[in-house]
């Protein structure tokens, strides 16, 4: 279920930014949507997947931007386009309005969020304030960012939580319930199949 590669349109078909995760199909795959944007120039109301030349194409609007995955595998929509939604809300929140102009402007703080989002082409880490956390807050020189690991975040225990909080124990409680219906009769012999069942809230 991997993504091969990412691009992000603008809504003439434009290639603003690509990221490929995996290298195994061309990166020229793309001009079949952009065909068929100019083709068809309000892609709203379209399907937003459709596969050609066995390479499946999913794809998001976002106004004035199209978000478009790629993949040559079984793969399951809903949790792509669920992706690209996150992937929207979490670049509108780091850059501010989304529009070719800062798209591009941003482009290498754009992809680093893509890699630290995805592995391989795998959805990893969609935490928005653990993602932006990665990037240094002075947007003035996309250069100088600080990209670290986003890794320690990603494998504590509780990835919400704010750096330099922790507990000693971490409870929960359960109530376990367990309920037994059999019939005995008096030689107190089982009569019937006993039938269990444990229910835990």
């Amino acid at each position: 279920m991997s993504i091969s590669a990412i691009y992000i349109l603008d809504d003439k078909g434009n290639r603003l930014l690509h990221r490929d995760f995996r290298g195994d199909i061309d990166t020229k795959c793309i001009e079949v949507f952009e065909k068929m944007l100019f083709e068809v120039p309000d892609m709203s109301s379209s399907k937003p997947v459709f596969t050609h030349d066995d390479i499946n194409y999913i794809f998001l609007k976002s106004d004035p931007l199209y978000l478009v995955a790629v993949s040559n595998c079984n793969v399951n929509v809903f949790t792509i386009l669920s992706f690209l939604r996150t992937l929207v809300k979490i670049i509108f929140e780091c850059i501010g309005k989304l529009d070719p102009e800062k798209i591009v402007s941003e482009v290498v703080m754009i992809i680093t969020l893509m890699d630290e989002a995805m592995d391989f082409g795998y959805p990893q880490f969609t935490e928005s304030r653990s993602l932006k956390s990665c990037l240094k807050a002075d947007t003035l020189n996309i250069f100088n960012r600080a990209t670290p690991s986003i890794t320690p975040t990603a494998v504590r225990l509780i990835s919400w939580r704010p750096d330099g909080i922790s507990y000693r124990r971490n409870e929960v409680f359960v109530d376990v319930i367990e309920k037994v219906n059999l019939l005995v009769i008096q030689t107190n012999y089982r009569q019937i199949p006993m039938a269990k069942s444990l229910s835990m809230t």
